[in-house]
């Protein structure tokens, strides 16, 4: 991981290679004069390491996903990580308080693109570079700039050469973002074709989406915090093991022109949105629904469309973002083919709950089944364990060393010997007391649990469970035999067996990479 504070901040702000054109770093009073060495695009031309840019004030679900790619990827990988420091002179009010405004306007600006590049994806025909944000550069470089000392020092000192090297800077950013533009659209492309012809990625390949489809479906989405990303991916899959081709999974920043929308009656475009704050769109969907305002009213008359969005109902302008495009897309004159579904974060299963009441009645719109008629291999990935039942073992095992959480002190011996399943040192405690602190509702559960720990023991006093600060307690609780009996049978499992569980996955990395990968 490399933290990029484009200088050596160690040394007082000290020009290094890092550095961009026009700021005043130490060595470089009078501005830096040339482009930074660009360090993702020297990591990329290898061709088999994982390169990843994040700023996660600007979004902390990139960031997020970039890290466990990364981490999971069977080989080297880099992440650049945008780091604002005290060198860098910033200048809003309260200073490295306000970073992640300062992260948002370096990325909207393109100053500091968030993308992630990865080469595992190319065997399977996938593109293997996805610029993330932004997908239409928001504004100039100077918006961000002027935000920082760096950058406006040379103003007071060398007016001419200040405007010179931002004019110069602007060029080299709009530049770069252009090139991984380009790098983006045109590996999307590359794949949106390979899905046409019968080598779909997600689906294994094998037959032509047209030679099966009964409908097609453009999907696109804005997601604040990847939610809704996740979502529509998951929905494009749903579509296609249900027969229906789709025609691309799109962020709404990608929707460059209105002539991209599906028209007729054998398309449907389905759009996904979050919520951000009360009622407000995410970033990416302004631009969108601003091209949706501009347009001829009942100009999209032929365009099939359905809707999806997520919020909180606790707040007053519940899935707000989701109304506003609704009534965006009602006046351009879309045809309305299902009912529009609400997610609530206040529901029991959160947003899950109302995507699963919306989309039955979606697969009538699509003239799909309710049920899948292709196998989705991504739906369920297979099992990181395998269960196997063994022969018992040759020797006795220490019943007594199997401690039950809910025996009461004086069933078993005060401490456990050498050799036992939850290891040497530890002793049976009673729970005198276990009360839940969070609210019912809430979505994480806080108790308060209270140990037994000064009640006597046989008439003596209990283990003093007294430790230092740095110390690590801990704690191995057991299931109550008589419940774990009455599981086992229920599901047909004989309780007397032995089974060796087994991870079935030889990679470290691919088993870590897989549960931190479960959506949430």
């Amino acid at each position: 991981m490399v933290l990029d504070t484009e200088g050596y901040a160690n040394t007082g702000g000290q020009k290094s290679k890092a550095t961009q054109i026009s700021a005043v770093q130490k060595f470089a009073t009078d501005g830096y004069r040339r482009p930074k060495k660009n360090l993702a695009e020297m990591f990329m031309g290898y061709g088999n390491v994982y390169v990843a840019s994040i700023a996660v004030g600007a979004s902390p679900s990139q960031s997020v996903k970039a890290l466990i790619e990364a981490d999971s990827y069977a080989g080297p990988s880099v992440v650049l990580t945008y780091s604002p420091c005290i060198e860098h002179k910033i200048k809003f009010p309260r200073g490295l308080s306000r970073l992640a405004d300062e992260m948002t306007k370096a990325v909207n600006s393109g100053y500091w693109p968030l993308f992630r590049y990865d080469p595992a994806k190319i065997s399977a025909g996938v593109n293997p570079f996805v610029l993330d944000a932004p997908k239409k550069l928001v504004g100039k470089v100077h918006d961000f700039t002027e935000l920082e000392d760096r950058f406006g020092a040379l103003e007071r000192t060398h007016p001419d050469d200040a405007r010179r090297l931002a004019e110069e800077l602007q060029t080299h950013v709009t530049n770069n973002f252009e090139a991984l533009r380009r790098r983006h659209l045109e590996g999307a492309r590359a794949s949106t074709m390979l899905i046409r012809v019968g080598v779909s990625p997600t689906m294994g390949g094998g037959q032509d989406d047209d030679a099966t489809a009964c409908h097609r479906v453009l999907i696109v989405y804005a997601s604040d915090t990847g939610n809704t990303a996740e979502l529509a991916n998951r929905f494009g899959n749903m579509c296609r093991s249900r027969g229906v081709a789709v025609d691309g999974v799109l962020d709404m920043s990608e929707v460059d022109s209105l002539s991209q929308l599906p028209t007729g009656t054998g398309s449907t475009l389905v759009v996904m949105t979050s919520t951000v704050g009360e009622g407000d769109l995410p970033p990416t969907a302004v631009a969108f629904k601003a091209m949706l305002d501009s347009a001829e009213e009942g100009s999209l008359a032929t365009t099939r469309v359905m809707l999806f969005g997520l919020g909180d109902s606790s707040y007053h302008h519940f899935c707000g973002a989701a109304v506003a495009l609704e009534k965006s897309l009602q006046r351009a004159g879309t045809v309305k083919v299902a009912p529009t579904g609400f997610g609530d974060d206040q529901a029991e299963d959160k947003f899950e709950t109302g995507f699963e009441q919306w989309t039955p009645t979606a697969w009538p719109a699509l003239d799909a089944p309710q049920d899948e008629i292709i196998e989705d291999p991504t739906a369920v990935p297979p099992s990181c364990y395998s269960v196997m039942e063994v022969a018992p073992p040759p020797i006795e095992i220490d019943k007594g060393a199997l401690l039950a959480s809910s025996s009461p002190p004086g069933e078993h011996e005060a401490s456990v010997g050498e050799g036992s399943p939850v290891g040497s040192g530890t002793f049976p405690l009673r729970v005198s007391s276990n009360t839940r602190l969070t609210p019912e509702g809430y979505d994480r559960t806080v108790n308060h649990v209270c140990l037994g720990v000064y009640e006597d023991i046989d008439g003596r006093s209990h283990h003093d469970l007294s430790y230092h600060l740095g110390d690590a307690l801990a704690v191995y609780p057991s299931n109550d035999t008589e419940m774990v009996t009455d599981w086992l049978l229920a599901y047909g499992l004989d309780p007397r067996a032995h089974v060796n569980v087994a991870s079935s996955i030889w990679s470290v990395a691919e088993l870590h990479g897989r549960m931190c990968s479960t959506p949430g």
